[in-house]
């Protein structure tokens, strides 16, 4: 087994959608593109490019998960937008997962002289971060 957590590119863009959507449609959850989901349609747009990061986990060379950040206009705060893993991800656990992808945010963070993480766990802010 072997896997691995790096940037998402547009190449990535049509599994990431696909596995949200199958997520969604676990959680009897609509999906679209033109509403609440039209960020997944330029990841390096709306995420990469402004400041924020969309990291992706491949487990044995298929993309199992990911986690997007944004950056908010003035650079001090970097927010967890969206996560979403594979029902097949198990070992290691999306909560492993997601902790490795979380100190990948933190690192960029820094290197960007960002001064907090922020979670946004269901619209209800439940964890921050200060670097300072």
């Amino acid at each position: 087994m072997s896997d691995q957590i790096r940037l998402a590119n547009r190449q990535d863009e049509k599994e990431i959608r696909e596995l949200t959507e199958s997520l969604y449609q676990a959680s009897a959850q609509s999906f679209s593109l033109e509403d609440q989901d039209n960020d997944l349609r330029n990841i390096e747009g709306n995420y990469i490019g402004p400041g924020g990061i969309f990291l992706v986990y491949e487990l044995d060379g298929k993309l199992s998960g990911y986690l997007a950040a944004a950056c908010n206009n003035e650079n001090e705060t970097i927010e967890i937008k969206r996560n979403g893993f594979a029902p097949s991800c198990v070992n290691p656990s999306p909560a492993e997962v997601y902790g490795r992808m979380l100190a990948v945010v933190r690192n960029h963070a820094y290197q960007m002289d960002i001064k907090s993480v922020l979670i946004d766990d269901s619209n209800t802010k439940v964890f921050q971060k200060d670097f300072q």
